[in-house]
C-alpha cells in the first residue's frame, strides 16, 4: 500500500503545484492577460452576465470586468500571503532560536510573549492591529505576520532544541565551529521540512483573513481589486447577479484549498520517506 499511496500523493501534489503556479503566473502576468483595466468603468454594461460580449465572467455594478478584477486580485491575494509568511517566518526564527539555544529563562520569557499572542482570537486581533494602524494592505500584511510569528517560533524552538543534542551538533561544537555556521549546516536545514509544512498552511490563512478584512473594509480599499472587496460589493446583488460573488468565491476557495492540500501532501510525502 505504501508504494501506491506515495505515487497517489505525489499525482495530487503535481496537479496542486501546478494551480498555484498557474495562479502565480497569472497574477504576476495580469497586465499582459487581462482582458482591460480592471479600474475601467462601463455603465452602459453594468452586470453583463458571464458569456456576453467582452465579459467572460460577467461585469460588476459599475459595468467593470470581472475576469481582470479577479486576475489583479489575484495579485493582491499572493503579495499579502507571500509577505505575511516571510513576516512570520523571520520573527519566528528570530525568537525560536533563541529560545531553543538559551533555554532557562529566556526561553520561558519568550514563549510567555508568544503564547500571549496566541491566546487572542486570530481574525479579532488582525481587526484590533489594522484599526489602530490603519488600514490598507501593507498593515494587513503587517498584522498577520505578527499574528502567525508565535506559531513558527514554537516548531522553530522545539526543533532547535532537539537538534542540539544530536551528535553530529555537538561533535561539531565540541570541534569550536562558530554558532553561526553549525545554525546555517547542521540545525536549520533539518528543519526545513516541518517549516515549509506550516508556510504553506500560513499562506492559506493569510488569505482567508485578507479576503475577511478586506470585506470588512479594512483591508484593502475601493476601488483596489482584491476578492474580498468583490465579495463586500457583491453582497447586495446575490440573486440579480449571482455570479459577482460565485466567481471571486471560487477564487479563494480553491486558492485556500491548494495551499491547504500543499501543505497536508507535504506532510505525509515526508511521513512516508520517514
Amino acid at each position: 500500500m505504501r508504494p501506491r499511496t506515495e505515487t497517489f500523493a505525489r499525482l495530487l501534489l503535481a496537479l496542486t503545484l501546478g494551480y498555484i503556479g498557474l495562479l502565480a503566473l497569472l497574477a504576476t502576468a495580469a497586465p499582459l492577460v487581462a482582458p482591460v483595466d480592471p479600474l475601467v468603468q462601463d455603465l452602459s454594461a453594468r452586470f453583463a452576465p458571464p458569456g456576453s460580449d467582452g465579459y467572460l465572467l460577467g461585469s460588476d455594478d459599475l459595468g467593470r470586468d470581472v475576469l481582470s478584477r479577479i486576475l489583479y486580485g489575484a495579485r493582491s491575494a499572493l503579495l499579502v500571503g507571500l509577505v505575511a509568511v516571510g513576516i512570520a517566518l523571520l520573527i519566528g526564527l528570530l525568537v525560536g532560536l533563541t529560545a531553543g539555544l538559551l533555554e532557562g529563562a529566556v526561553d520561558s520569557t519568550l514563549m510567555l510573549l508568544m503564547d500571549a499572542v496566541l491566546s487572542f482570537p486570530t481574525v479579532l486581533l488582525a481587526i484590533t492591529v489594522v484599526t489602530v494602524f490603519g488600514y490598507g494592505l501593507l498593515q494587513v500584511m503587517a498584522a498577520i505576520g505578527a499574528i502567525f510569528s508565535p506559531l513558527f517560533a514554537r516548531i522553530i524552538r522545539a526543533e532547535t532544541m532537539s537538534l542540539k543534542q544530536e551528535p553530529y551538533v555537538m561533535s561539531a561544537r565540541a570541534l569550536g565551529t562558530p554558532l553561526a555556521r553549525i545554525l546555517a549546516l547542521h540545525i536549520v536545514p533539518n528543519m526545513l521540512p516541518k517549516i515549509v509544512v506550516q508556510c504553506t498552511v500560513t499562506f492559506a490563512l493569510a488569505i482567508v483573513i485578507e479576503a475577511s478584512l478586506s470585506f470588512l473594509g479594512l483591508g484593502a480599499q475601493p476601488p483596489q481589486p482584491s476578492w474580498g472587496l468583490m465579495l463586500r460589493s457583491a453582497r447586495n446583488y446575490l440573486f440579480d447577479a449571482p455570479w459577482l460573488a460565485l466567481f471571486p468565491g471560487l477564487a479563494i476557495g480553491l486558492t485556500v484549498f491548494s495551499f491547504n492540500l500543499l501543505g497536508d501532501l507535504l506532510n505525509e510525502l515526508l511521513q512516508i520517506r520517514h
